[in-house]
This record gives C-alpha cells, structure tokens and sequence, in this order.
C-alpha cells in the first residue's frame, strides 16, 4: 500500500462522511458567462500524474461558492488600478504526507477553446478587498498553460509557539508579525476575467452581441493587443436619436471604425515598406558601378528606380465591408463601477480562524498550514492556425514578464484605465493545509498502531466548518454521525460563513456514541 492509494481512500472515505452539498468537489471549472452559454474554456488544479500512463486528475476541494458583494480591486500600475465582481469560490485543501514521501505535486491548469478567450490571474489576497497578482496570462484560442505550484508548510501554532517561548517580548512581537503575513500568504487566488462581455461593455453593444461575430472579435483583440488602439476610436458613439442597444446600427457601427482602423494600418505598412524598398534601391545604386549619366538619372527619377527594384505594393483589403456613415461625435456611454456591499468578506481574517482551530482540536499538532506559489516553469501549449499542430514550449522569466505585460495592457485597455469595472469575472481562493505523520504509513498503522484514516478524518472536519461554517451534525451524513468524536461536535459548532452556506443545508439531530468515537479516535496520539 502507498500513500496513493490512502489519498483514493480517502477520496471515497469524504463521499460517504459528508452529505452531497457539502462534499468535496474536484477543482476544474468552466469559463462562461451564464449556464445558457458555453464556456470559453476551464480552469483546474491538478496532480501531476506519478507514471507515464497515468491521467492528471483535479483535487477535491471543499468549496463555498457566492456572488460578490463589494468589487476586489487590482493595482495594474502606480496610475491604473481596476475592479472586478462578479462569483467568488473559496476552496479548502487539505492534503496529506508521510515521513520520507513528499506531498502532491500540483499543476494550475487553464485552456481556452478555439475562438475565444479570457485573462487570468495568479496571486495573493493583500487585503479585504485586494488582489494581488503575480503573474497573468491571456488565454486565447485553444493555448493551454500549465504552471506548477509549489507547496511549501510551515510551523503549526503550538510548535511556534513551543520554538519562541525563551524569547524577550520584543522577539516574540516580531516573530507574531513574520508568522502573520506567512499565514496569510497561503491565500493562494486567481482571478478569471471574461474578455468578450468586457468588450461589448467597453464598445457600448448590447450583451452577446458579439457572440457569432467571431472574426470580428479576432479583429478587435488584435488592434487592443498588438496596437493597443484606443477604446475611444472604436467604440459605438450615440448620436442625437437615442438608440437601442439592441439596434444592429450599434454593431455596424463598430464595424465602421474597425475598418477604418486596419485602412489606416495597412496604409501606414505600405509606406513603412516603400520608404524601406526606396532605401534599398538607394544603397545598391551606389555600389553599382554606373556612368554619371546613369547616376544622374537614378538621383533624378527615384520613382523609376523602385519600379525596377520591386512590384507595386497593393494596399490589404478591408477586413469587412459594412455600410458607411458618418457618427455625430458624442461622449461614449458610460457604465457606472458597483457600489461596495455590507457584506463584504475579509478573506485575510481565514488563516487565523484556521490557525486558532487546528491549536485547539488538531492535539497530535500534525495539521501545518501550506503556502502555494507558482513555480518557474511553465509550459504553454498552442496552435498557430487551424490547420497547424500544436506546439508545446517552454517560458522562462524573461518571457513570463512579457505575458504579463501583455495581459496588464489588454486590462488597461478594455476597462478604460480602470474607468469600467469586470462585471463577468470570478475569484478562487485557496487555502491549503498539509496534515504531516511522523512516520511512514505503514509504521503509523502497525507500529504506532495510529489509524490514519481517523486522523485526516478529524483535519477534514475542522477544515470544512470553517469554508462552509456549518456544524457537524449540518455536515457528516447520518450513518456516520455516531462515529465522531464528542470534542468535534461541541466545538465545531455553526458559523458565520465565509461564503453563502449551500442550499438544503439542514440540521439534522443524531445521537453520538462516546465509546465509539474514542475508539475510532484512539491510538498513542489520542
């Protein structure tokens, strides 16, 4: 047996401790804007497989999922910062590890599927409503990245508090304050924004407007990315005669200036181009040797010496052809940033709750908090054109820099410099905790005579009141209820939730049996 085959185990062991609403879930979610919508893709965070036949698989989280109630806010640069609603998910994690076995490697996971597109974040929860990112990246037809997370545990309360006991008031105030900020950064987040909703926002069109307009998205993308044209000269602009944001006008409208802009574009290529030929033509004149006649004639009739150097150059055809007319100028339309709730969460205030349980519940101080920052490799996997193979590369930190950068711009872009908030967007927030034996895992069960399976049991409840802030007769199913032990239920009563606690949750009220629960509970560390 090995430790593998606990965690499968354990997989099955929470389907049965748990009723449906609380269960863990996997970590794999699709990018859409409503479930009548398909998505743009998905995002996962997934175990690394162990052998080359096997199949990456996404991590059971418990999850508590609700809409935001006051916008998170992300600082772009010194002068732009943006907000995003939109759902918010916080994901529980609790993995395990044996002496001398390492712990789960984990991937974080986005694709995108053809023609469509979204931007995301990777970071950290800096406070009750601020995000900050790491690292972005567009994820834009069929591209699929794939970044390795790193886990790395750090003391449990009671071991912190044994190791700086014998230290002056002045030592401990300080080594509070580095523990702090370590409990807080194991908010792993990421953040998913919606591109093509912004985009109609941005362009003042109706929602899903652009849903079948595919080449002209593909179009848009490309001015906003490799441009970075302005909003302004491609949004719809209403005239005198309010018009509905359902008027097909709307969409030819932005049609209009699309066309314009590339017109625009492929003129300016053309003279870039004929400048570079003239130059050419100009250079090799004079390494020729010629009379003074034929000089003279080449300095004279520079028109003729690009003739014989290169064809006409043609001007690029328009991508579309719509209508012409002309748009009296007037401001755009402007969409007004949600108001910050009363509801807001602190998810900050998470770790330290956490922390505080694990000392008073977790007595074998086995349960470590885990801090998840992305790795440096990352691999991308991408297609040029439809008909072109995938290509799988690699990015360095040089090239990480550039995604980044590249992403940032796009941001900057489509909210007007943080003038439009991300209405379509979600936040992930995980928090992640290792439960560490002292032994491997079959000296734990036979030497120790310690039952494993009890041990991760007992993390996984504390964990779970504290995500879905449930009791434990709301969580664990009826045939298993007798089984827990007395300190469980009484101290893990319901809270306040993190997140709004799942539909049908109900209380349900069944005896416990203290012998059964010592014994299931029992063992040296008991």
């Amino acid at each position: 047996m090995t430790p593998d085959h606990f965690a499968d185990y354990m997989q099955f062991h929470n389907n049965k401790l748990f009723k449906p609403q609380y269960r863990p879930q996997p970590c794999s979610y699709g990018v859409r804007t409503t479930a009548a919508h398909a998505p743009q893709g998905t995002i996962a965070i997934e175990t690394q497989p162990t052998t080359a036949d096997a199949i990456a698989q996404p991590i059971n989280t418990l999850v508590a999922h609700a809409a935001a109630t006051q916008p998170m806010r992300v600082q772009l640069s010194a002068s732009t910062e943006i907000s995003f609603g939109g759902d918010r998910y916080v994901h529980g994690f609790l993995s395990h590890q044996f002496q001398g076995e390492q712990g789960p490697a984990l991937n974080f996971v986005a694709r995108a599927r053809q023609f469509s597109s979204f931007v995301v974040l990777l970071g950290k929860i800096s406070g009750a409503d601020t995000f900050d990112p790491t690292y972005a990246m567009i994820v834009r037809n069929k591209d699929e990245f794939s970044v390795p997370l790193n886990m790395e545990t750090i003391p449990t309360a009671k071991e912190f508090k044994d190791a700086i006991s014998s230290l002056s008031p002045e030592q401990q105030d300080f080594c509070r304050a580095f523990r702090s900020m370590q409990l807080e950064s194991t908010l792993f987040g990421v953040v998913v924004i919606q591109i093509k909703p912004q985009l109609e926002k941005l362009l003042n069109l109706a929602p899903d407007a652009l849903a079948k307009e595919i080449q002209l998205t593909e179009h848009l993308m490309e001015l906003f990315i490799k441009y970075q044209i302005p909003a302004d000269l491609l949004s719809y602009e209403e005239g005198d005669l309010q018009i509905s944001e359902k008027d097909p006008r709307r969409l030819a409208g932005v049609k209009d200036h699309v066309q314009k802009m590339y017109v625009m574009i492929n003129e300016e290529k053309d003279k870039q181009l004929a400048e570079k030929v003239q130059e050419e033509c100009y250079n090799a004149s004079l390494r020729r040797s010629a009379s003074p006649m034929q000089q003279s004639a080449a300095w004279g009739a520079p028109e003729m010496v690009m003739k014989s150097c290169s064809a006409p150059i043609l001007p690029a055809a328009a991508p579309m052809l719509p209508g012409q007319r002309q748009q009296a100028p007037q401001q755009p339309r402007q969409h007004a940033a949600p108001a910050p709730g009363s509801g807001a969460v602190d998810y900050t205030q998470i770790p330290q709750q956490l922390d505080a349980k694990f000392e008073q519940l977790a007595t074998d101080a086995a349960l470590r908090p885990t801090i998840i920052t992305p790795g440096s490799r990352w691999n991308k996997k991408s297609q040029k054109g439809l008909l072109s193979a995938a290509v799988s590369t690699s990015l360095n930190t040089e090239q990480q820099k550039s995604t980044k950068d590249e992403a940032f711009d796009l941001l900057d872009g489509i909210t007007r410099a943080g003038a439009l908030s991300c209405d379509h967007a979600s936040l992930h927030v995980v928090i992640a905790s290792t439960h560490c034996f002292d032994s491997n895992l079959m000296d734990t069960i036979v030497c120790n005579n310690i039952n494993p399976i009890a041990k991760v049991e007992r993390s996984m409840l504390i964990l779970a009141n504290t995500v879905h802030g449930a009791s434990v007769e709301q969580m664990v199913s009826n045939e298993k209820y007798t089984s827990i032990a007395p300190e469980l239920v009484q101290n893990l009563p319901a809270v306040e939730a993190i997140e709004a606690p799942p539909a049908e949750a109900a209380p349900v009220a069944a005896p416990h049996s203290p012998r059964r629960a010592s014994e299931r509970y029992g063992g040296q560390q008991a």
